[in-house]
């Protein structure tokens, strides 16, 4: 937490910690890749998505990003949907009350790694495992580094539906947070 209000602090003095406000609407984001786990109907997901709140859905890659740039994305967004990835290690910039919906691949059930990062960030982590099949099953199939890399490497299509609800979840979860902190 005090790296985080070091840089914050530096950066972008007047930003504040929460973004909880008066018309009780948080700022979702969308955090994509060009490459790999690239998320195919980003569009849909954010037309979608703008249904839920008052202010603009930000929609970004971090391709050529310089780190000011990370920050100030991360800094801005209380909701931020985003496939698993590198680019979700700049989550603890996020403000009080934060979320992160992380869309996992089939056949790469990691949540725990940014699971834990949000954790130690006191923010809220939820996944969606982009799977029809049984996870337990679907990693017995990436025993080899080469299936791990192909696993890696998909692109991805999340049912919108599930990504609008995982949404609507932490807006609850937001606006509760909100509350407690008497914003």
């Amino acid at each position: 937490q005090s790296l985080r209000r070091t840089v914050l602090n530096t950066m972008f003095p007047s930003r504040p910690n929460s973004h909880c406000n008066d018309e009780n609407s948080p700022r979702l984001g969308v955090l994509d890749r060009l490459g790999s786990r690239h998320l195919m109907n980003y569009q849909d997901i954010v037309t979608h998505l703008q249904v839920l709140t008052s202010t603009p859905v930000v929609y970004s890659t971090f391709e050529n990003a310089s780190f000011q740039r990370q920050v100030d994305f991360f800094s801005s967004i209380d909701i931020l949907v985003s496939p698993h990835g590198a680019q979700l290690t700049g989550v603890l910039f996020m403000p009080r009350c934060g979320s992160v919906l992380e869309l996992l691949p089939r056949y790469y059930h990691l949540h725990y790694f940014f699971g834990s990062l949000t954790a130690n960030a006191n923010l809220t982590h939820a996944y969606i495992y982009l799977s029809d099949g049984d996870v337990e099953e679907d990693m017995k199939n990436v025993s080899s580094l080469a299936s791990r890399k192909k696993a890696r490497s998909a692109q991805l299509c999340p049912p919108v539906s599930s990504i609008v609800s995982g949404v609507e979840t932490l807006i609850g979860k937001w606006k509760s947070c909100c509350a407690n902190i008497g914003v």
